[in-house]
């Protein structure tokens, strides 16, 4: 059973991903040090998003799966891909400018 929500979150979450890689790419690209300061902060704001969106997001997922094994509802396989791959960014603070 899918659910909107958690499909929301994740495109959301995707192109949090791809902006953040588009502003890698930028960075690479340029030699100006005023541009690179600005594309340095626009990657810092993007990825405080997605370390936020990624908790919400696994927050979802981990309801979701124990809700389907409560009920016995078979779970969505995308769903815990994900659930598993944003786990894993948890536990080596994969998802941590830190």
């Amino acid at each position: 059973m899918r659910s909107s929500v958690i499909d929301r979150k994740l495109r959301y979450l995707e192109e949090l991903f791809i902006d953040l890689k588009e502003i890698n790419y930028d960075i690479s690209l340029t030699g100006d040090p005023s541009l690179l300061l600005e594309y340095e902060e626009e990657k810092i704001v993007v990825f405080d998003e997605i370390e936020d969106h990624a908790q919400d997001a696994l927050f979802l997922l981990e309801a979701y799966i124990d809700d389907c094994k409560t009920e016995n509802l078979p779970i969505v396989l995308e769903y815990y891909r994900v659930f598993k791959e944003l786990d894993i960014a948890r536990r080596y603070k994969l998802l941590s400018m830190e």
